[in-house]
């Protein structure tokens, strides 16, 4: 009975989880858009200097898109991660578990 419990436990950790991924969507725009907008006035900075467009907004521009890229993966990846866990013992005790014979 324990491991029943237990089970319905893991379950609903399971679905918080996943609720908490789909608010990932939202930081996602964050993520990638924040970066963008200051790499797009540090662009302009460096436009006073240079004086060509694509020297200026091009790197800062890539550099915000890998970072953007390099925070993003490890926020699915620690998502995914705690995940996979929690199916690898949902799985265990689902095997543990005996199946219950019916009776007439």
């Amino acid at each position: 009975m324990d491991q029943n419990i237990e089970l319905k436990e893991l379950r609903a950790e399971q679905e918080q989880i996943s609720n908490s991924m789909s608010v990932l969507l939202y930081q996602s725009i964050l993520i990638f858009g924040i970066p963008a907008i200051m790499a797009y006035f540090a662009g302009t900075y460096i436009l006073q200097y240079v004086h060509i467009k694509a020297f200026a907004y091009l790197p800062p521009l890539v550099l915000a898109c890998i970072f953007s890229v390099f925070v993003f993966t490890r926020m699915v990846k620690k998502y995914t991660v705690r995940i996979t866990v929690i199916e690898k013992k949902i799985y265990d005790i689902s095997r543990a578990v005996e199946p219950v014979e019916l009776h007439d």
